[in-house]
């Protein structure tokens, strides 16, 4: 089963590009546990790039307001190098280089995507202007099991480097496909 995140339609309108996001996926309560297994990017590019992909349990905005790292409790679940297909097509991370990821029902799980480069297309939430904080509960797509939620466009990279103030564009979206099954427990 797959949720992508970016319209047919091939319109660009409200994308920017960034060298990454972060963003959280929930399962719905009411379904089976599930297991992200892969993801496939919004890429500006048509060229060779190196990727990362983090994930930790929870929101990517847990964190401690007095003295923020946004990297603290991530693990790193693929990452190498692509070559891009552009933005009108996703490029696919392939599976077995993608460790799956345990989403059980009712709980979040939060992605850090990132390139070395700025060409990750991302998707502007485009409704009356709400702050980071309040961008939790902003569902940018969901299906029956799953949700997507507005996140944040990184625009430094490494993650560790980046200044919350500075570097992320709060209320930006993932663009591209998550690749998800039923735990098969």
């Amino acid at each position: 089963m797959s949720l992508a995140t970016l319209s047919g339609d091939g319109s660009t309108n409200g994308h920017g590009k960034s060298y990454g996001i972060l963003f959280d996926v929930e399962a719905s309560p009411s379904a089976s546990p599930l297991v992200i297994a892969g993801m496939g990017l919004n890429l500006d590019t048509k060229s060779e790039t190196h990727y990362e992909i983090w994930t930790k349990a929870g929101s990517w905005q847990d964190v401690n307001s007095a003295n923020p790292d946004y990297k603290n409790g991530f693990r790193q679940v693929s990452h190498g190098r692509i070559t891009g297909k552009g933005s009108a097509d996703f490029t696919e991370i392939a599976l077995n280089d993608f460790q799956d990821v345990d989403l059980p029902a009712g709980h979040r799980q939060a992605f850090y995507v990132t390139l070395s480069d700025n060409n990750l297309v991302f998707q502007n939430y485009e409704e009356e202007g709400i702050s980071r904080h309040n961008m939790v509960n902003e569902v940018q797509l969901g299906k029956d099991e799953v949700k997507v939620y507005y996140g944040a466009a990184v625009r430094a990279y490494p993650l560790d480097v980046a200044d919350p103030v500075t570097d992320f564009w709060n209320n930006a979206g993932f663009l591209g496909r998550l690749w998800y099954k039923k735990h098969d427990r």
